[in-house]
């Protein structure tokens, strides 16, 4: 419930933001906690025993944890800077997107709704968030994340999901 708590919070805080036209420490205090809670679902992902519902959480659950590492940065610039209007701008549809995700994989590790059901939704909108996290330069690309894998390692986990 705690993820839910955080998520709800964040997206009111950002929405003010927007109109305030300001980037508040609230909203960075909100974007640390989310992301903490990121990971914290990248953590409870590996716990999952389908290999395959595993990897998709945790996908998920990254891509939003390097989006929004990268953006804590750009807004803390952005608001030294007074350019928060529009740094805001720029970042409010992948946050919100963001946001929209942390809330739905709440749902799935807080037991509400069907797993199934939500996991659908959520790959579908993770790789969505995916190409335009790596269009606006917030994130690398799939490719770029795979040959940086040693070869080793890709082998193993494919020899895994083949097994699976």
């Amino acid at each position: 419930m705690k993820g839910k708590m955080i998520y709800e919070g964040l997206m009111g805080e950002l929405r003010a933001s927007l109109d305030k036209r300001v980037i508040s420490e609230k909203l960075i205090d909100y974007l640390m906690k989310a992301k903490d809670q990121f990971i914290l679902f990248e953590d409870e992902s590996m716990k999952e025993k389908d290999i395959l519902y595993s990897l998709k959480l945790f996908s998920a659950s990254n891509t939003c944890n390097v989006i929004l590492e990268n953006s804590i940065p750009k807004l803390r610039e952005a608001k030294s800077r007074n350019e928060n209007p529009t740094a805001l701008e720029r970042l409010y549809d992948i946050l919100s997107v963001t946001i929209d995700l942390g809330n739905r994989l709440s749902n799935i590790f807080d037991g509400k709704g069907s797993r199934e059901f939500e996991l659908k939704d959520i790959r579908k909108i993770s790789l969505t968030l995916q190409e335009e996290a790596e269009k606006r330069g917030l994130i690398e690309s799939l490719d770029e994340k795979i040959m940086k894998t040693p070869k080793e390692i890709r082998k193993s986990i494919i020899q895994k999901l083949v097994s699976a």
